[in-house]
């Protein structure tokens, strides 16, 4: 509900790609989700005029746990 909005560009929030596991797995494999996600804290964009929410902390361990486990397609 945080990252796949479908409210477009600058949000933060790619749809185009997200929900297509090769696209995702590719930017896992390039550690851009990671850094999007965990460092930057880019995805989603907070704040933003979309009332999209930013990911709880159990989301943020929900993904670092997923990406660590080598990003399974499940």
């Amino acid at each position: 509900q945080s990252c796949a909005t479908n409210q477009g560009p600058g949000t933060g929030c790619h749809d185009a790609w997200i929900f297509d596991y090769d696209n995702v797995l590719s930017s896992v494999k390039s550690g851009s989700f990671k850094r999007v996600i965990l460092y930057d804290m880019s995805m989603p964009k907070i704040p933003n005029d979309f009332n999209i929410q930013p990911l709880t902390q159990e989301e943020l361990l929900l993904f670092e746990c997923w990406i660590c486990d080598g990003a399974p397609n499940n």
